[in-house]
């Protein structure tokens, strides 16, 4: 509980700043408290915002008490801060507000940053907003943001590979578990359990939660390129120390399964389709190794003329499917993606290009693909909850567009960005986005950006 105390000098003794002496205009505004809306008084001097110490007490739920012009903020810190002068002391270490505390219309008003940031807590502003938390953003440069529930989101913080949950509303986070393993954990449809490999072999579940850990199987083989199938039993994925295989994981008994052993080596970037009969992955195909009859090392040449990263399909549940492949060009293929009719989509790169950009391929057999006109350079494409293709891609102007794409290549942009936001994932109602701005976790709906970490 936050009290505050005061002894010394009376208010009317204290030199005031100009701008007192010019009256300033006393605003009743409305400010964002730990996602809650206050009513509070706020003056304007010299560029800066100055607070009525009652009011921002109020918010906080403490009664303040006053006498004589010394007051002493006692909370997890020890705030103590004259009127009239820029010196204050947090947990008795020297500090200097910009400007010193002044009585206005019988209430003192103390620089808004500085005292909330005194206070342990933190101050944004996002557009005419005031957005004040009762504590510290989490801090720490974040990667792979996912959705949780509409109002709960997963980082990965890379400084210790902390796992972070993030209440987008109130801003509170709370790390989950830190390990470079569970870092790279992979969510369940619903949102409520993560799975990951650990070096050995050995695969784990969480419950986000709880926290609570679970060994799902023990298998010491290479596995990755985890995947859930939809209704969150099985788990496929990559499997061998060359990431030959494909294989199938019960999640609740731990037995795995065979699905695909073709000896074609170095498959990666799984994806399962939402009813569970079909499998895309990559195929990375490197150069093939030719030299003479003595196999002597002068004679050694390496083909490249095959190699690339090539698309296929592979229906499940069939025991005589074979693997099809889908795509026989040179361009790089990134965030391939199974669409709700079976089709699948990929960004196409062309490395031979003066100017690369990122193209949007539909895909709806093999070798039967067109480019979706977006009119971007795309950079991203993921699916929401609902099996939605959205894509991330960087228009004309400069400006950062997410757009939803049918599987017939039809598109609507979902909304615009002028920040260079990274790993966007827009939220399960549709309503808001998630995603990076230089390691930072950014919350976007339309034009308003609120930064959720720092």
């Amino acid at each position: 509980m936050l009290t505050l105390t005061a002894s010394g000098v009376g208010f009317a003794a204290m030199a005031l700043p100009v701008a007192a002496a010019q009256k300033p205009v006393v605003q009743q505004v409305k400010v964002s408290l730990d996602g809650q809306q206050e009513g509070v008084r706020v003056i304007e001097s010299n560029g800066t915002s100055l607070i009525a110490i009652r009011d921002l007490a109020n918010s906080f739920g403490i009664v303040p008490e006053y006498a004589k012009g010394q007051i002493v903020l006692n909370t997890e810190v020890t705030v103590e801060l004259t009127v009239g002068s820029t010196a204050y002391r947090v947990n008795g270490e020297e500090k200097a507000f910009t400007i010193a505390p002044y009585e206005v219309a019988g209430s003192v008003f103390a620089p808004l940053n500085e005292l909330v940031e005194a206070l342990g807590g933190t101050v944004e502003k996002s557009g005419s907003n005031i957005l004040i938390q009762s504590f510290q953003l989490a801090e720490g440069e974040f990667s792979s943001v996912r959705w949780i529930s509409n109002d709960r989101v997963l980082a990965v913080r890379e400084d210790d590979h902390a796992l972070v949950l993030i209440d987008t509303l109130s801003k509170r986070s709370t790390v989950l578990i830190a390990d470079a393993d569970a870092a790279g954990l992979v969510l369940s449809p619903d949102g409520k359990t993560g799975i990951y490999t650990l070096g050995n072999g050995t695969v784990k579940t969480i419950n986000l939660a709880t926290g609570i850990l679970r060994t799902v199987t023990k298998d010491s083989s290479v596995k990755t390129d985890l995947v859930w199938s939809a209704d969150g039993k099985t788990v496929y994925f990559i499997q061998g120390d060359n990431q030959e295989k494909l294989a199938s994981l019960n999640v609740e008994t731990g037995v795995i399964s065979k699905v695909l052993e073709d000896k074609v080596t170095y498959k990666s970037d799984l994806r399962v389709s939402a009813d569970s009969k079909k499998l895309l992955y990559l195929v990375n195909i490197t150069g093939t190794a030719k030299n003479d009859s003595n196999s002597t090392e002068e004679s050694l040449t390496i083909d490249y003329s095959t190699a690339g990263t090539q698309l296929v399909s592979l229906e499940l549940g069939k025991a005589d499917a074979k693997p099809v492949v889908l795509t026989f060009d040179a361009a790089n293929k990134l965030y391939p993606q199974l669409l709700k009719d079976g089709s699948a989509a990929y960004i196409r790169i062309d490395p031979a290009a003066a100017d690369p950009v990122g193209a949007l391929e539909l895909v709806t057999g093999a070798n039967q693909q067109k480019e979706a006109a977006l009119g971007l350079d795309v950079l991203e494409a993921s699916l929401n909850a609902a099996g939605d293709l959205l894509v991330l891609g960087s228009n004309k102007s400069g400006l950062l567009e997410l757009h939803q794409v049918q599987p017939d290549g039809t598109s609507k942009s979902l909304s615009s960005f002028s920040l260079d936001l990274s790993n966007a994932v827009v939220s399960l109602d549709g309503q808001h986005t998630i995603g990076t701005v230089d390691g930072k976790v950014v919350l976007a709906a339309g034009s308003s950006v609120q930064y959720l970490t720092k």
